[in-house]
């Protein structure tokens, strides 16, 4: 008992930490994460403040939504009306929407042109238009969410675009040459012989 008290006395079972907090769900008093003192948590309903003023305007539906990581982690898939047509081809628009509340990810939205037949999703970069944006959860969260619902409703603007470019690539020709030269240097395969790597037999050495 002696050594006990002893121990007690010397050691505090709990060392209070003043530079960073915990981040705790509650309602199954789970912890998230451990985040610094300048972290501001934004919450799921604040999150979704982003296109809640397009939703009440009939711009855009929401289709689907899900956490993972015992809620960390939260996403929104929201689906713009009307489409894009590339040649005989018809993609949908949507805005993803995710953060996070254990630090791993920010508060961002994303653009996405999707192709329901195929399961094809693309987000390519425009030069006029942004395809997606990030907001830090900081003190100022919630100004930075008033102007993050402005850069949302750019969203034709930017689909007008990948529509336009995706049409002028459909249009343009490819021979199978272009195709090879693409090819190699996606994948990146040397086609100088003089700059081939081979292996100690003499063959050609493939990397990658």
């Amino acid at each position: 008992d002696e050594l006990k008290e002893l121990h007690e006395k010397l050691e505090t079972p709990f060392i209070p930490m003043t530079t960073k907090f915990a981040i705790v769900r509650d309602d199954i008093n789970r912890p998230l994460g451990v985040l610094g003192a300048g972290y501001k948590p934004i919450s799921n309903a604040e999150s979704l403040t982003i296109i809640q003023s397009l939703i009440d305007q009939g711009k855009v539906n929401l289709e689907r939504a899900g956490t993972f990581n015992y809620g960390a982690n939260v996403w929104v898939i929201a689906k713009l009306p009307g489409s894009l047509t590339i040649g005989p081809d018809t993609m949908d628009q949507f805005i993803r929407i995710s953060w996070a509340h254990d630090g791993s990810e920010k508060l961002s939205a994303t653009f996405i042109a999707y192709l329901s037949r195929d399961n094809v999703q693309i987000s390519p970069k425009m030069p006029d238009a942004k395809v997606s944006f990030e907001i830090r959860h900081t003190l100022n969260a919630k100004d930075r969410i008033k102007l993050a619902e402005k850069i949302l409703a750019s969203g034709e603007t930017y689909f007008h675009q990948v529509q336009d470019k995706l049409n002028e690539l459909a249009g343009t020709p490819f021979s199978n040459e272009d195709m090879e030269k693409y090819l190699n240097n996606l994948f990146d395969i040397e086609t100088d012989p003089k700059k081939k790597k081979l292996d100690k037999d003499g063959n050609e050495r493939i990397t990658r």
